[in-house]
């Protein structure tokens, strides 16, 4: 232990034996437009006797039976902080990552909304949100507009990727 009372650093060792198949899950990964920056929530985890008590985290959880990965985050995104999917379009995806201590398999997906989400997170679920800045709002446009436009920003990533 640290002077602090936290864990230090590498004392902790994953469990890799792990019995079952990994479970499904997704994360939203929201992207919107506020004072002319692209933000995106983060939230905090309330504390109990479980693998991510405490955390900070995107919004997303277990796949529902019968849901895709879009889907799940999506419906994660509204029951956590209640962000309606009518208001999101979704862009894609990123790579599946694997979650050790909760044996997840995660799909994090990209949306954003053209106008600023009000967030009401859900208190069983979410203790505290931020809006956090994303650092490459504009490092993955070939230009600097003048004024900033989150519309344009996805349209130019639509062009690179797409």
């Amino acid at each position: 232990m640290s002077r602090c009372g936290q864990t230090s650093v590498g004392s902790i060792r994953p469990k890799f034996e792990h019995q079952l198949p990994p479970k499904p899950g997704s994360v939203l990964i929201l992207l919107y437009e506020d004072e002319g920056k692209i933000k995106f929530p983060l939230t905090k985890r309330p504390e109990y006797l479980g693998a991510h008590a405490g955390q900070i985290s995107l919004p997303g959880g277990k796949a529902e039976p019968g849901e895709n990965y879009i889907q799940t985050a999506l419906r994660e995104g509204e029951e956590e902080i209640g962000v309606h999917s009518n208001e999101l379009k979704v862009i894609g995806r990123l790579s599946d990552f694997f979650v050790i201590p909760s044996n997840f398999l995660i799909v994090p997906v990209v949306a954003y909304s053209l106008t600023k989400p009000k967030f009401v997170p859900q208190e069983s679920e979410v203790v505290k949100y931020w809006k956090a800045t994303s650092m490459i709002s504009f490092a993955m446009m070939p230009f600097r507009p003048k004024k900033f436009s989150l519309q344009k920003c996805i349209r130019c990533w639509h062009l690179i990727f797409n």
